[in-house]
């Protein structure tokens, strides 16, 4: 969706967005959290997910989306922050997090390929990529094409096939797994 779009939703996504969507709670076991780590959740919109990972952890979270609107329904918290930027040159040092989170959004952010190196570069050494996103190949396959044809938004949804590549080329090894009916997650680390 255009930001624009993000802007108006900004006040309701969380309705129809979580946890529908996205579970919050799951993607936590993903991240294999064992303590204070800092996580960058890339277009991490109304900070939901986010929200659900400092509350079941120790964990240092800063939300980065494009939209201004969707980081203001950002819930407040010590150890969570917010930053209105682009998903394809983070505006962060090099190596500033253990863990980089993007969740049912990497179809929306463009060009892919850069934002992986984006992600890549933001890692620490040995740090891990958790993404999860749609399944162009799964149940919602037809529905997304549908979607996309209708709004004209111009997301890029990626089969593991395509995306298994990019991730390799941008500098990660891991392995996919199913998240949902509709979803699947990529769970990686920054390859040395």
């Amino acid at each position: 969706m255009s930001p624009w779009i993000f802007d108006l939703l900004a006040p309701v996504y969380n309705r129809f967005s979580h946890p529908w969507l996205v579970n919050p709670a799951r993607i936590v076991p993903l991240l294999g959290l064992e303590g204070k780590e800092h996580i960058l959740d890339v277009a991490g919109g109304t900070g939901a997910v986010a929200h659900a990972i400092v509350q079941a952890s120790r964990a240092h979270l800063t939300v980065l989306d494009a939209s201004q609107a969707m980081l203001n329904q950002v819930p407040s918290h010590s150890r969570l922050r917010t930053i209105h930027g682009p998903a394809n040159s983070l505006p962060f040092p090099a190596e500033s997090f253990d863990i980089v989170l993007c969740t049912d959004s990497l179809h929306q952010l463009d060009p892919q390929n850069i934002v992986l190196a984006a992600m890549r570069r933001v890692l620490k050494p040995g740090g891990r990529l958790v993404l999860v996103d749609f399944d162009p190949d799964g149940l919602a396959g037809p529905a997304l094409s549908w979607g996309e044809n209708l709004f004209k938004q111009g997301h890029r949804f990626l089969p593991r096939t395509e995306l298994g590549p990019m991730l390799q080329e941008a500098g990660f090894t891991g392995r996919f797994a199913p998240f949902s009916l509709i979803q699947y997650a990529f769970i990686g680390t920054k390859a040395t």
